[in-house]
């Protein structure tokens, strides 16, 4: 219901592969913004998103890093399985190549210029000792 109102709305279907080409920046713009959103709000992610968040922390990278690493992954394991099982290239196109390179550095971006304003706009993130003695104050412990 969702998609066929947005596809009202934004009026936009490319039918020719020049013009998905030219859909291909936006659309990877508006998926990393939203990736990043979604992870720095806490909220639950779904996997594609959440490992590499994790491996953020475990590493000590940054986000996007960690994304390009996880999107390689995914790429390479694809280009495997089609070659050992139909001896061809079959799942991988131009804008799966195109996501894996620039949704990573497209989050690096974002987290550069939003990160912290985003997770103080949403209450997440670090507290602050004097925050924290007023929560456990109001827990009465």
């Amino acid at each position: 219901i969702l998609q066929g109102w947005m596809v009202e709305v934004i009026r936009l279907q490319p039918h020719s592969f020049w013009q998905s080409l030219a859909v291909l920046p936006f659309a990877v713009c508006f998926t990393s913004f939203g990736i990043a959103l979604i992870v720095h709000m806490e909220l639950v992610p779904n996997p594609a998103d959440g490992v590499p968040f994790v491996l953020s922390k475990v590493l000590k990278k940054e986000m996007g890093f960690t994304k390009n690493l996880v999107d390689g992954g995914c790429v390479v394991l694809a280009l495997a399985l089609d070659l050992l099982l139909s001896h061809r290239i079959t799942s991988l196109g131009l804008g799966t190549i195109v996501a894996m390179i620039f949704n990573g550095r497209a989050i690096a971006v974002f987290d550069r210029f939003f990160k912290n304003h985003v997770k103080a706009l949403a209450g997440v993130g670090a507290v602050s000792a004097q925050e924290s003695a007023i929560s456990t104050e109001e827990c009465g412990s």
